[in-house]
């Protein structure tokens, strides 16, 4: 965690700027997002919806899951003069960043097991998000997940998530001065 504040504070000359997007994720589901900016290149990114993923693993084969999730992501872009200086955009911060997920997952409904459970899951990712054109945006975000859903053990896996969002323009930028 120190070395992300030690990048957020490094020495950048573009700000980032709030933002509000209805997200589709991969396999079509949706979130709301925001992001609040609490310094040049930091965010709040707070998020909810409907999600999906599915999994895999030699005994129980391939299965796949919806939850209702809630979660929040610190996120540091700390490529915004470099894609600048290269004439490339940055509408809606479109930048890469890397970022601490923190997600709570409201029941998860499986093909694989009948329970539903909750769940919190921590994921230190890096990401890219970029600008697609008449307020669309295409984000990448991967890393290494924890996953806790029951008292009795944790689950590691590898997070990869792809989102197309629709950002709304929102008449205060909100930049950090």
């Amino acid at each position: 965690m120190l070395l992300l504040i030690f990048v957020s504070n490094a020495a950048f000359s573009q700000k980032v700027v709030k933002t509000s997007s209805i997200d589709v994720k991969l396999f079509g589901l949706v979130d709301y997002a925001r992001e609040f900016p609490v310094s040049n290149k930091t965010v709040i990114n707070v998020f909810g919806g409907m999600n999906s993923g599915f999994s895999w693993n030699s005994f129980d084969g391939i299965s796949f899951a919806f939850f209702p999730v809630v979660g929040v992501e610190p996120r540091i872009y700390y490529n915004m003069a470099k894609r600048l200086s290269k004439n490339k955009k940055i509408d809606f911060n479109s930048a890469n960043y890397v970022a601490l997920n923190c997600t709570f997952l409201f029941g998860v409904f499986s093909n694989y097991d009948n329970s539903v459970e909750s769940a919190f899951t921590v994921t230190p990712e890096w990401g890219f998000r970029r600008y697609l054109g008449k307020q669309f945006t295409f984000d990448l975000a991967l890393g290494p997940m924890l996953y806790k859903a029951r008292a009795d053990y944790i689950k590691a896996s590898i997070s990869a998530l792809v989102t197309f969002s629709y950002q709304f323009k929102i008449k205060n930028t909100g930049s950090v001065h």
